[in-house]
C-alpha cells in the first residue's frame, strides 16, 4: 500500500502504539458487526490508510484473551473461519471505554505527534505557534467528529472531507515548496 504519507514507513516500524488502543479498536470492530482475525487486520489497516498494521501475533492472542474475559465469543464459523462478536459484557465495557476516551478529549489532552511537539530547528516563538496552530486543528478535529457522530448529516461529512481535503493539498504543496 502507499498512500504518500511521508512518515509512513517510519509510521509502520514503531512499536510505539498507546497500550490499549488495539483492545479498543478490536471492540469498536466487534460492535460493527462478526469479524474474524484476518477481516479486523485488514480494517485496521484500511482505516489507518497502511500506517498501521497489526500482526496476526498481537490479533489472536487479544481475541483468545476478549473470549477468556467474556467480551467476545465466537459465533457459528462461516466456510471454517471463526468470527467473533461482542457479547453483551463487552458492549458494556466498550460503553464505558468511550465515556473515558470521551473525559480525556474533553480535557483536551491531545497526544500530538513528536515531530509538532518538539520544534528545536525553529526560533522558539514560531514553534510555539505551530504548536498552538496543530492544537486547536486536533480539538476542531475532535469536535467536529464528536458532533458528526452524536447527529449526523451527509452534507456536514462531506464538508468535513472538502475542507480537510483543501488543507491537505495546501499543506503538501507548501511542502514541495520548502522542498524545492
Amino acid at each position: 500500500m502507499k498512500y504518500g504519507f511521508p512518515c509512513s514507513r517510519w509510521a509502520r516500524h514503531m512499536s510505539a502504539v498507546p497500550k490499549g488502543l488495539l483492545r479498543y479498536w478490536v471492540l469498536e470492530l466487534l460492535r460493527q458487526r462478526p469479524r474474524s482475525g484476518s477481516e479486523i487486520v485488514r480494517e485496521i489497516a484500511e482505516q489507518t490508510n497502511g500506517c498501521w498494521i497489526p500482526r496476526p501475533g498481537s490479533i489472536y492472542p487479544l481475541l483468545s484473551a476478549l473470549t477468556r474475559e467474556g467480551l467476545a465469543e465466537i459465533s457459528e464459523a462461516e466456510g471454517g473461519m471463526k468470527r467473533y462478536i461482542l457479547t453483551s459484557k463487552g458492549r458494556q465495557f466498550l460503553k464505558e471505554l468511550r465515556e473515558l476516551k470521551k473525559q480525556f478529549e474533553d480535557k483536551k489532552r491531545l497526544l500530538m505527534p513528536l515531530f509538532f511537539t518538539i520544534l528545536s530547528e525553529l526560533p522558539e516563538n514560531e514553534a510555539r505557534k505551530i504548536r498552538e496552530a496543530v492544537h486547536r486543528l486536533f480539538c476542531s478535529l475532535i469536535d467536529a467528529r464528536r458532533r458528526l457522530e452524536a447527529d449526523f448529516s451527509k452534507r456536514a461529512a462531506d464538508r468535513m472531507v472538502q475542507i480537510l481535503e483543501e488543507a491537505s493539498k495546501k499543506l503538501e504543496k507548501l511542502a514541495e515548496h520548502v522542498e524545492g
